[in-house]
Order: structure tokens, then sequence, then C-alpha cells
């Protein structure tokens, strides 16, 4: 029986760096905001405010992806973590079930 390992601790640790991640474009979209709302009205016009505003929104969706992306990641590490188990388990039954079966 041939399987595959996966180092699940390294798989998480990667959820781990796409949360710290989100977290700097989290603050870099909030300096963005700040900056955006300190340009004088008289500067800003309709062309460059949807330009920011584009930008504040690519950087959410931006936020939104890492978030997504860091818990798939986190849940197909529970679920390989827990199909291991099952299938280690069966093939210790399996296991079991030949020995007995050699010995009746």
């Amino acid at each position: 029986m041939s399987s595959t390992l996966i180092d699940v601790r390294a798989v998480i640790s990667c959820s781990g760096r796409i949360r710290r991640i989100k977290s700097t474009v989290s603050g870099i979209q909030s300096s963005f905001r700040t900056t955006k709302g300190r340009i004088d009205d008289s500067i800003m016009d309709a062309e460059l405010a949807s330009t920011l505003s584009q930008i504040n929104n690519q950087l959410g969706s931006l936020n939104s992806g890492l978030i997504r992306l860091a818990q798939t990641i986190e849940k197909g590490a529970d679920a390989y973590v827990t199909a291991d188990g099952t299938i280690r388990a069966w093939g210790m039954q399996i296991s079991r079930q030949q020995l007995s079966d050699k010995f009746i």
C-alpha cells in the first residue's frame, strides 16, 4: 500500500503566514483610506476619486481572498489528518483480520 505524507504543521504554518500577509494588507488599506481622506477636495476630481476607490476595493478583495485561502488550507489540513487517521485505522483492522484468519 502506498502512502502520501503531508507535513501538516508546515501546511498550517502557511496559513499563519497568509494571515500575517492579510494583516499587512489590512494595514495598507487602512493607511490608504486615511491618506485618501486627507486629500483636499479642491484637487480631488472624479477620475482620481474613482481610481482611489477602485484601489481601496481591490485591497478589500485581496483581504477577502487571503482569508478564504487561509481557511481552505486549514480545512484541507484538518481533512487530511482525519482521513489519514481513518485509513490507518482501517489498515490496522485489515492487518488484524488477516492475522486472525491465518490462525483459524
